[in-house]
C-alpha cells in the first residue's frame, strides 16, 4: 500500500477528530446539495458520465475510481468518460486497499459521447464546486476524502440509471419475512461484540435465531447456530469496493449457501450487491430505511424501518419484533468511554487487521468525519426508544449477555466485572 493512503486511512480512524462542528455543518450542507440535486435531476436524461477532474498521470487515483465505477455501477447502461483514462494502464496494486477484482478499466469512453452529461466529482476543487452549486442537476458529488455522505451518491445513482430491476418489493420482501412468523414465539438476537463468545449456539432455543454483519466469518458458528436471519446494512463495511467488503461478500456466499438464512438488508445498499451477487436475490427482504417515520417493524406489504446507523435498531431488532414477542439479545457490549474506535469486536469474527485498514483507505471521510462518542451515545438512546416502543406493544426484550449499555442492563444484561470489553 502506498505510505500516503495507509496513513491517511489510519488518521482517518484512529486520528483526533475533525472539529464536531464542521463536521455537522459540513454533512448538513452536503447532504442537503445532494437532495437538492436529486430533486431537480428528477426525470431527467443523461446521456453519458463524465468523472471530473481528470487525474493526471497519478496511477493510484485512476485505479481507485475505476474501481468504484466498476462495483458500484456495472450496470449503468451509460458510457463512462474522463479525460486522459482511455487506453492507461489500470492495475489492482495501483490501488491495492480495493478489491482486486474490480481494480480494471470500467470501459473508459475514448473520446467524449455525444449529448448531455451527468458530472461526477471525484475530487473537490474551488472551481468544481462554484460548478456544482451553479448546476446541481447535472452533479453528483462522489468524493470518498469531503464528507461522509457523499459517496451515499453512488447507491443513489446506481438506482437511477438501472432502475428497480432485481429488488424485490415491498409485498414480496414482506411476504418472504413474516412467512418466518412465530406469534407468540421466541427470537435470539446475536451481535457481535466480544461477549457473544459467551453463548454457545447449541444451547439457544428459541424459535428464531438472528445474527448480523461479520458473524459470517465464522463458519463454525453460522453450522451450530443455523440462524434464521443474517442481516447487515453497513454501506462501507459490507457494499463498498474495499478489500474487506470483498471479504465479508466471500463470506456471506457461503452462508448463504450453508444456511437457509434470510438475507436482510437495506433497500438503497442492495443494488451493486444484487448486481453482483445475484444469486442472493431469491432470499433476500430488502427494508426500506426511512427519516420519515417512527419507530416500527415489518409489517404485512411494509417493510418501512426508522433509519439508524446500527444493525441492531435499524434490522435486528425490527426483524425480531416482526417475527416473535419475546426477545433475547446477546452480543452487544456497548463501549468504554476511553475507547478510541466504535466498540471492540468479537475477535472470532472481527476481520484482520490488514483488511480494517483497507476500509480505511478506501474510505477516508466515513471515519474522519465521524465523533465516535456522539455516535454511540445516540446508539443508547435510540436502542432504549425501539426497545421501550417494542414493550407499548407487549414485546418483551432481555439481555442475556454482559453489556454497558443502559437499556440492556435495566432488561436483565448482566454488567461487566471490570470496564475491560466494548
Amino acid at each position: 500500500m502506498s505510505s500516503g493512503t495507509k496513513e491517511r486511512g489510519l488518521k482517518a480512524a484512529y486520528g483526533r477528530r475533525r472539529s464536531p462542528l464542521v463536521n455537522k455543518v459540513k454533512t448538513r450542507v452536503t447532504w442537503g446539495l445532494q437532495q437538492r440535486a436529486l430533486g431537480k435531476a428528477e426525470g431527467q436524461r443523461f446521456d453519458y458520465l463524465e468523472v471530473v477532474p481528470p487525474v493526471g498521470d497519478d496511477p493510484t487515483a485512476l485505479a481507485d475510481v475505476s474501481a468504484r465505477i466498476n462495483w458500484y455501477l456495472s450496470d449503468r447502461g451509460v458510457p463512462v468518460f474522463m479525460e486522459g483514462a482511455s487506453g492507461r494502464t489500470i492495475a489492482p496494486e495501483q490501488a491495492p486497499y480495493l478489491d482486486p477484482e474490480l481494480v480494471r478499466d470500467p470501459g473508459w469512453a475514448a473520446t467524449r459521447p455525444a449529448g448531455r452529461p451527468l458530472r461526477l466529482v471525484h475530487r473537490y476543487t474551488p472551481k468544481l464546486v462554484a460548478e456544482y452549486l451553479r448546476a446541481p442537476a447535472s452533479t453528483r458529488v462522489i468524493d470518498p476524502n469531503f464528507a461522509l455522505v457523499d459517496e451515499i451518491a453512488y447507491f443513489h445513482l446506481a438506482q437511477d440509471l438501472a432502475g428497480e430491476d432485481g429488488l424485490p418489493d415491498a409485498a414480496t420482501s414482506s411476504a418472504r419475512l413474516l412467512a418466518r412468523a412465530k406469534p407468540g414465539g421466541s427470537a435470539f438476537v446475536l451481535a457481535t461484540g466480544p461477549s457473544a463468545s459467551m453463548v454457545d449456539p447449541e444451547a439457544v432455543d428459541t424459535d428464531l435465531r438472528v445474527t448480523c454483519n461479520s458473524a459470517v466469518r465464522d463458519h463454525e458458528l453460522l453450522e451450530k447456530l443455523k440462524p434464521d436471519v443474517i442481516a447487515f446494512s453497513d454501506r462501507v463495511f459490507h457494499f463498498g469496493p474495499s478489500r474487506y467488503a470483498a471479504a465479508f461478500r466471500r463470506d456471506l456466499r457461503h452462508a448463504y449457501e450453508a444456511t437457509d438464512a434470510l438475507i436482510v438488508t437495506s433497500r438503497l445498499w442492495a443494488r451493486p450487491l444484487l448486481a453482483h451477487m445475484p444469486e442472493l436475490a431469491p432470499r433476500v427482504v430488502a427494508i426500506d430505511h426511512r427519516q420519515d417515520v417512527g419507530w416500527r417493524w415489518p409489517t404485512e406489504n411494509d417493510v418501512r424501518v426508522k433509519s439508524t446507523g446500527n444493525v441492531l435498531t435499524n434490522l435486528m431488532l425490527p426483524v425480531a419484533f416482526a417475527l416473535a414477542d419475546r426477545v433475547e439479545i446477546a452480543g452487544c457490549d456497548g463501549r468504554n468511554p476511553d475507547e478510541n474506535y466504535f466498540w471492540k469486536h468479537n475477535a472470532k469474527t472481527q476481520y484482520a487487521d490488514d483488511l480494517m485498514q483497507a476500509a480505511f483507505e478506501a474510505h477516508p471521510a466515513f471515519f474522519a468525519d465521524r465523533d465516535y462518542g456522539d455516535y454511540y451515545d445516540e446508539h443508547v438512546v435510540q436502542l432504549e426508544e425501539l426497545l421501550a416502543t417494542g414493550e407499548r406493544a407487549q414485546k418483551t426484550s432481555t439481555g442475556v449477555t454482559p453489556s454497558h449499555i443502559p437499556a440492556l442492563l435495566t432488561r436483565g444484561a448482566p454488567r461487566f466485572e471490570k470496564a475491560t470489553s466494548g
